[in-house]
């Protein structure tokens, strides 16, 4: 009984992995040929279960107004939920929205901090993104606060 719980859970995860797979690169591929809107359904779809690329992407795209009416506090969201699941990217991002003060969020230099050094010190953070957080922590000089 046991191992066929197993076996049926491995599949259901299986197959959600693909599925998100699947709208990841469908929204990717429709991004490169300028269909916005079928991109951000796309990644709204694997965003909303968990994708944290597609989430900072989301976060992007409404921040900057690509292919969507420019919404901060939607960008904020997605950005935030990517953050929160260990996304070194979307941990960068909000900390670099809290140094600005970007949109829907006031300036606080202590919350700029927390998110950059989780960003910086993200075992799971590629070289560049180690790289660039360690710029901003000394570019706003981050120590301080």
């Amino acid at each position: 009984m046991k191992l066929k719980t197993l076996l049926l859970t491995l599949l259901l995860s299986t197959s959600l992995i693909g599925t998100t797979y699947a709208d990841w690169k469908d929204g990717l591929d429709a991004l490169d040929k300028g269909d916005f809107k079928v991109a951000i359904s796309e990644f709204e779809s694997s965003a909303n279960r968990g994708d944290t690329k597609a989430q900072v992407l989301l976060g992007i795209m409404y921040g900057k107004g690509t292919g969507t009416p420019k919404d901060d506090k939607q960008a904020l969201q997605w950005f935030q939920k990517a953050a929160d699941q260990g996304s070194s990217s979307g941990q960068t991002i909000l900390g670099l929205w809290y140094a600005d003060g970007r949109g829907a969020i006031l300036k606080d230099l202590s919350k700029a901090k927390y998110w950059i050094k989780k960003a910086y010190e993200n075992p799971d953070a590629s070289a560049n993104e180690v790289k660039r957080a360690k710029s901003k922590w000394e570019s706003y000089e981050l120590w301080k606060y």
